[in-house]
Parts: structure tokens; C-alpha cells; sequence
């Protein structure tokens, strides 16, 4: 049993690739179930269809919310944002899930705080809309909407302005190791550049 444990890696794995990606690895994963039978070794059988049904159900709970996100307020972290001349882009998270954003800065003032910040900032933004990713259009394009959605992020929101930010100090455990992270990010960039 202990050498035949792969079956039941690769039958999870074009399970996965089938829902998800292409399903023409539907050919490849009978052969390999013939494979598996031709084995006849039961408990090899009961441990691939038990794991086959979680892996499924698994896969069938992934879903994107199917209702827009009603954004009262969010942290920014400036390690999620980037400035391309005076459009701010990044990540806003929200008490539920991770909205991307576009905001269109106004100021060479507000260009140089976005630019300089190295805190965590919550803020109650002014949206003028909210849609879901576009969907690539072209074959062969890179899907920026299905790596997005692997990332928990499903929308994204065209800010008018950012209002009230204050600095924010996480609460939970993962805020903190994000928040200790953006410092020694921070204290790495004074370092001279040849280290």
C-alpha cells in the first residue's frame, strides 16, 4: 500500500485540475481510475473515494460571493499598493473579504503621503462603484480574474476619495505578523542597496 499511495495524490490532483482548469484531464483521470482497479487492493479503493468525495465537496464550496460588498470601511497596508503617476491601486480589506481598488490621486501632497507610507491605515472610503473582475476576453490572454478569485478577491472598487485615515493596529495574530513584516520591510530599504 505504501508505494501505491501516488494513485490517490494524482487522482486528487486531476480532480482538481478538471473543476478548476480544463476538462479534457477527465481522459487521463479514467484511465488512471481503470489503473487503480486493475490494482484490486481494496483499501487503496475506499482511501481514494473518501478522499475524492472531500477533495469535491472541497472544491464545490469554493464559490465567489454572489451579493456586492457594501464597503463602510477598510485597511490599506502599503505593502499591498502600488502608484503608477497619480493612480493609486491596491488592496482594500474590508471586515469580510479583499476588495481591489482604483483611486485617482488628486494632489502631488497625497501622492507623496501614499507614497511614504510604511503603516497600516484604516479609512472610510467614498466609492463610486463596485463590479466584479472582467473576465479575459481573448484566448491564450493571462486570466487575471481566476487568479484573483484563487486569491479570495472577487471585486473591484473605483474610490472617489479616501476619508478619516487613522493608523491602525491590528488585532489579530495574522495583522501583527503583517504589521511586523511591513517594519522590517521598512528598516531593509534604509540598508545601502549593494547589501
Amino acid at each position: 500500500m505504501k508505494g501505491k499511495l501516488i494513485f490517490s495524490a494524482l487522482v486528487i490532483i486531476l480532480l482538481i485540475t478538471i473543476y478548476f482548469e480544463n476538462k479534457l484531464f477527465i481522459i487521463f483521470l479514467l484511465l488512471l481510475i481503470v489503473r487503480i482497479v486493475l490494482l484490486k487492493n481494496k483499501n487503496l479503493n475506499l482511501l481514494i473515494i473518501s478522499l475524492s468525495v472531500i477533495f469535491a465537496v472541497r472544491c464545490r464550496l469554493i464559490k465567489p460571493p454572489t451579493t456586492v460588498p457594501q464597503i463602510q470601511s477598510g485597511v490599506v497596508t502599503p505593502d499591498s499598493i502600488s502608484i503608477n503617476g497619480d493612480l493609486l491601486t491596491g488592496e482594500l480589506q474590508t471586515s469580510h473579504e479583499t476588495v481591489k481598488f482604483i483611486y485617482q490621486i488628486k494632489t502631488q501632497r497625497e501622492q507623496r503621503y501614499w507614497k511614504k507610507l510604511d503603516h497600516m491605515v484604516q479609512t472610510k472610503p467614498q466609492i463610486k462603484k463596485i463590479e466584479s473582475i472582467a473576465q479575459s476576453r481573448n484566448p491564450g490572454e493571462f486570466n487575471y480574474a481566476k487568479y484573483l478569485t484563487k486569491q479570495s478577491i472577487h471585486y473591484q472598487a473605483e474610490i472617489t476619495e479616501f476619508k478619516n485615515l487613522i493608523e491602525y493596529q491590528p488585532q489579530n495574530f495574522k495583522g501583527k505578523i503583517n504589521a511586523l513584516r511591513i517594519h522590517i520591510i521598512k528598516y531593509l530599504a534604509q540598508l545601502p542597496k549593494w547589501l
